[in-house]
Formats: structure tokens, C-alpha cells, sequence
């Protein structure tokens, strides 16, 4: 996305890569919770499990396919919504926080 808008858009590169402060402001506190419950969640499991339990594993596991899963899904939602006249930006940040919580429980797991 950055090298095609590098290419296309050369005068907005630098918006694009400059955070929104208001943006910034308003989600800041959603991510930094839903990172820490995620990651909290994903620690309480492997202690409650072990590491070595085989539902543990599974679940791990699990967690790792759908975070691929969701990441993956959200390039193509990216390009679909940044070439839109409409974009649903409170769909996306709440897909986010939920692609969130997978990954950081994923690597709570990990950790």
C-alpha cells in the first residue's frame, strides 16, 4: 500500500503515514485494553493448561490459524474499502480490536 501510494499519490504520503491525533485519541484506549485482556487470557490458559496439555496446543493452535485467517481478510478489506466511495471506519476499527485480541492472546500463549 505505501509503495502504490508512493507511486499514485506521492503528495499524500506523509498524511498517510502520520497517525490522525484525533483518531489517535479516540482508539488508543480501546486497542491498549483489548491488547492486554487478549494477552492476559492467552497467560491464564497456559498456566491453567500447561504447555504441554494437547487442548492447550489445539488451541494455541487455533488462535494462530485465525489471526492468520483475520490478517489476511483485512488486506483484502483494506483494498476493497481505501478504493470506496463509503468507508465503514467503526466496522474496521471494531474487525481490529477483534484481530487484536486473537493475536495478542495468541502470543500471551507464546510467552
Amino acid at each position: 500500500m505505501i509503495v502504490f501510494c508512493l507511486f499514485e499519490y506521492p503528495e499524500r504520503l506523509q498524511d498517510r503515514l502520520s497517525p490522525n491525533a484525533d483518531e489517535f485519541k479516540q482508539w488508543w484506549f480501546p486497542f491498549l485494553c483489548t491488547m492486554s485482556i487478549g494477552f492476559a487470557s492467552g497467560l491464564f490458559i497456559r498456566f491453567i493448561l500447561g504447555r504441554e496439555n494437547f487442548i492447550f496446543q489445539t488451541i494455541r493452535a487455533w488462535l494462530s490459524v485465525v489471526g492468520l485467517v483475520m490478517l489476511a481478510v483485512e488486506i483484502g478489506i483494506f483494498a476493497v474499502v481505501s478504493t470506496s466511495e463509503s468507508k465503514p471506519e467503526d466496522f474496521l476499527r471494531y474487525w481490529q480490536i477483534f484481530e487484536v485480541a486473537i493475536i495478542s492472546a495468541y502470543f500471551g500463549s507464546r510467552a
